[in-house]
């Protein structure tokens, strides 16, 4: 029995010796590279590889590019909530939480990306603060959710950045004693002072 090609299978073959002859690879993997909904975005490139409008090393290159697009725009739709009726009485008791607070992560499109749930609001921002400075894009945001209230507040990047980023000022000096009779110096902030001792 033969094995179902899946599009993580197809990605890692396309990386590895196999993918080493672009021509022969996409011959082998034309059938799958034709299926479904893959198909209708892999289809113009195959047929430009056809017609010898481009070569076969750029068509998979571009083929590899879809396809890890694809694959992350399913996962990215599987990880989003429905959208629910907040008249529906059935969707209270499919929706609470057991923390009272929700941190919420979105792209550029308003998709989810990111969703957690909290115990204390500060926590919430924390995360949401870090999602969007070290794994977001322009455009993203973040939604801190009170799930008693419903209220909703929102994360912009620049704030994130701003918050992750914050110097604390700190003495680069400290005062090492006194009384022996000797000239110390000790930074404050941006300020120094000298002793006149």
């Amino acid at each position: 029995m033969e094995r179902k090609m899946s599009l993580k299978g197809f990605l890692s073959k396309a990386n590895s010796k196999a993918g080493n002859s672009a021509n022969a690879f996409l011959t082998a993997h034309k059938e799958f590279l034709m299926t479904g909904q893959l198909g209708e975005l892999t289809g113009p490139i195959l047929i430009r590889l056809d017609n010898r409008e481009i070569m076969p090393t750029p068509a998979l290159s571009e083929i590899k590019q879809l396809v890890l697009g694809y694959m992350i725009a399913q996962q990215v739709v599987g990880g989003q909530p429905k959208v629910l009726d907040p008249k529906d009485p059935n969707t209270k008791a499919s929706t609470s939480t057991s923390k009272p607070y929700t941190g919420t992560v979105y792209d550029e499109f308003n998709a989810v990306i990111y969703s957690q749930a909290f115990e204390a609001h500060i926590r919430a921002q924390d995360w949401c603060d870090r999602r969007l400075v070290l794994d977001a894009g322009n455009g993203w945001i973040g939604k801190i959710l009170d799930n008693c209230t419903q209220r909703e507040s929102i994360v912009d990047r620049d704030s994130a950045f701003s918050r992750m980023l914050k110097v604390n000022k700190s003495p680069v000096f400290k005062k090492t004693g006194s009384g022996d009779g000797k000239w110390r110096m000790r930074a404050v902030g941006d300020h120094a002072y000298f002793s006149r001792g």
